[in-house]
């Protein structure tokens, strides 16, 4: 077990990604406590070897590391109803993919407990959800972001820096709810609106030998969870509509000029776009 100083690690929630924390984390040597309100769930988790034992409220006492990978709303709920379990002093991190509907009540929370929150979201997933589709290796070559509300002394950076690399993660980025918000409404929410929209067009149905790798990634992440995804879509309501309007502007001047037949101004636009595309690819390989 690689040396971090958190020892046995409690997992609150043995979905997709919880599940996969929890893969990954015996994978790497810890101990594993699991926490699922459903007692079948947490036998079948115990019995596929991704938990140790079924934690309880008590049990929270005992570790100094929890990760509470539900929905927003149930996070929190989590946060409330076992407040007073959590061990003082002890790091308590979310896995939400939204931080502002979280993270302020989770910081009160904490004030009046004594532990210590971090707003986190692996940025990874599987269009699949469930705990049976999840894996040690999921995170692999992902980035994990972090929202602490105040910088943490390096060396605690370090441990949880550590801790996340430890687990797949290829980097860890930091920032804060309202910036992860505006940024993930873009490159997360966006793209399943886009896709679920994409779908619905009827031609989608017939596209049996007209179809090949464009028409697969478009309609990849499409079949989502609904309640986990409407959720976060409503939590962050206001970044992601903006991110749908500005959409809709860029497809109504496609459109318009398609529908005019001016192809001075769509190659213009194509290129445009095509440069876009270029400055992102040269970015993503310095960073």
């Amino acid at each position: 077990m690689k040396e971090d100083g958190f020892g046995p690690v409690v997992v609150a929630g043995l979905g997709l990604i919880g599940g996969s924390f929890a893969k990954a984390l015996k994978k790497r040597g810890s101990r594993v406590f699991g926490m699922v309100r459903d007692p079948a769930k947490a036998l079948a988790v115990l019995r596929a070897g991704a938990i140790d034992a079924v934690a309880d409220g008590a049990m929270l006492k005992e570790c100094s590391l929890v990760l509470v990978a539900l929905p927003p709303a149930a996070a929190l709920e989590f946060l409330r109803e076992h407040a007073g379990d959590f061990a003082p002093g002890s790091l308590v991190i979310d896995i939400c993919g939204v931080k502002r509907a979280v993270c302020d009540e989770a910081w009160r929370i904490a004030d009046g407990r004594g532990f210590r929150f971090v707003g986190g979201h692996p940025m990874a997933g599987k269009e699949r959800s469930g705990f049976g589709n999840s894996s040690a290796e999921l995170f692999r070559g992902a980035s994990m972001i972090l929202c602490f509300r105040e910088p943490p002394p390096p060396e605690e950076f370090a441990r949880i820096e550590g801790f996340f690399l430890s687990l797949g993660f290829d980097r860890v980025v930091t920032t804060d709810p309202a910036t992860h918000d505006r940024i993930i409404a873009h490159t997360s929410q966006l793209a399943h609106v886009l896709s679920a929209s994409y779908v619905r067009n009827r031609a989608a149905r017939e596209h049996s030998g007209f179809s090949a790798g464009s028409f697969r990634d478009m309609i990849r992440v499409a079949a989502m969870d609904d309640a986990v995804w409407s959720e976060l879509f409503i939590d962050n309501r206001d970044n992601l509509a903006a991110e749908i309007d500005e959409l809709i502007g860029s497809l109504g001047r496609f459109r318009d000029a398609i529908r005019a037949g001016e192809r001075g101004p769509l190659a213009a636009l194509i290129r445009e776009s095509a440069a876009i595309k270029r400055e992102i690819d040269a970015a993503d390989t310095k960073g």
